[in-house]
């Protein structure tokens, strides 16, 4: 082979320099020809080979992904952590509608889950971790079985179905028709809100059953309206709606196994809200008015409530002439102050005023206020 290199002029002038040729040796035969493989080398090779045709197969089958395929498909929701961090539960939703709820031990080497939940859902966590509440719903199955009945399906199941498991043994107990349930702030108690089926003439009032976690006993307190656990310890206030005598507004202790009554009256009672880290319990009553009147609120407050004597506390915006006579309060949302020393609640401008006001029929623009800070 042959090469041509050119020398650069490094003078001034051009110079002519000599064409510089030289010659490569060429390869023998026996370099062009293939290298010939070891032979251990060349058995390795083909062995590997044999390996990945038995492993693979020759031709794989592509089938097209159909809708039914579809419903199959699977995504993680929401999880939660029980108050000790041993404890996780998540969901798993398919697109058919289909789902599970998974609970984990996390204090186990086991990836299998603990226990799996068909159509699980919301689950609630005692804040001691010892107690696990799910709420099963109807698998779609169901749903679409009642669809097709119509008016001829047997009478349909009010509410939820919830299960109650003991986290230490596994132990688990089923409650049907729930509509609310929650567990008390000490983790002694359960408060479980049973509907009752539709009937002409039904109230507005539930059965709620307070369950001793301990025990297993349960105290059963017939028409009520709604109920709310104080914020540490053991209390339960609740509104009894009592048909043609009156409301009561009562708070039951489970531990000591006592009822009492705060108020009764004629009209409704509304916003039960209990202080953060004490028992303080606020609540408003509606005043009296007509069927198309607005409805103003009386505010009531009672302190020290797991004493023998509490402290009660009334607000009527009526007799305080410092409020405004344009304004109301509504019944859609209380609080406490941080100190306790304070109520704030939502005002609203009268459309409709009651006829026990200075003007009746009064309409006013429908412009919510700010809220309104009453001192205890």
């Amino acid at each position: 082979m042959m090469f041509i290199l050119w020398a650069r002029p490094t003078l001034s002038r051009f110079l002519a320099l000599p064409l510089l040729v030289g010659v490569l040796p060429h390869a023998t035969a026996d370099e062009n020809a293939p290298r010939k493989k070891p032979a251990a080398e060349a058995t390795d090779v083909k062995a590997r080979q044999k390996r990945e045709k038995r492993s693979t197969p020759a031709e794989v089958e592509k089938q097209a992904i159909t809708p039914a395929d579809y419903g199959r498909w699977e995504r993680l929701l929401g999880h939660q952590l029980s108050p000790d961090g041993r404890w996780l539960t998540y969901e798993i939703s398919r697109v058919d509608e289909e789902r599970r709820l998974l609970l984990h031990n996390l204090k186990t080497e086991k990836a299998e889950p603990v226990a799996t939940y068909k159509q699980g859902s919301c689950p609630i966590f005692s804040d001691d971790s010892a107690w696990l509440a799910v709420t099963i719903g109807k698998s779609p199955a169901e749903i679409q079985k009642e669809k097709k009945a119509g008016d001829k399906a047997p009478t349909k199941s009010v509410g939820q179905t919830i299960k109650l498991r003991r986290l230490k043994d596994g132990e688990t107990t089923e409650f049907i028709n729930v509509g609310e349930f929650s567990f008390s702030a000490d983790s002694h108690f359960a408060a479980m809100e049973i509907l009752p089926k539709p009937s002409p003439g039904a109230g507005p009032g539930k059965i709620l059953i307070v369950r001793d976690l301990i025990s297993g006993a349960d105290t059963t307190f017939g028409n009520v309206v709604r109920h709310a656990w104080s914020d540490r310890g053991s209390l339960l206030a609740m509104v009894i709606d009592s048909p043609s005598i009156s409301n009561a507004l009562q708070v039951f202790d489970p531990a000591k196994g006592t009822l009492r009554t705060l108020e009764s009256n004629e009209e409704n009672y509304a916003a039960l809200v209990w202080r953060d880290d004490a028992m303080d319990l606020a609540a408003m009553r509606e005043k009296k008015h007509g069927e198309k009147e607005d409805i103003s609120h009386v505010l009531l407050a009672w302190r020290n409530l797991d004493q023998e004597k509490a402290t009660p506390f009334v607000y009527e915006h009526a007799q305080d002439q410092s409020f405004p006579k344009d304004l109301y309060v509504t019944g859609t949302q209380i609080s406490w102050s941080k100190d306790g020393k304070s109520i704030y609640c939502d005002l609203k401008e009268w459309e409709k005023k009651a006829k026990d006001g200075n003007d009746e029929s009064k309409k006013t623009v429908n412009k919510p206020q700010d809220d309104k800070k009453l001192t205890l």
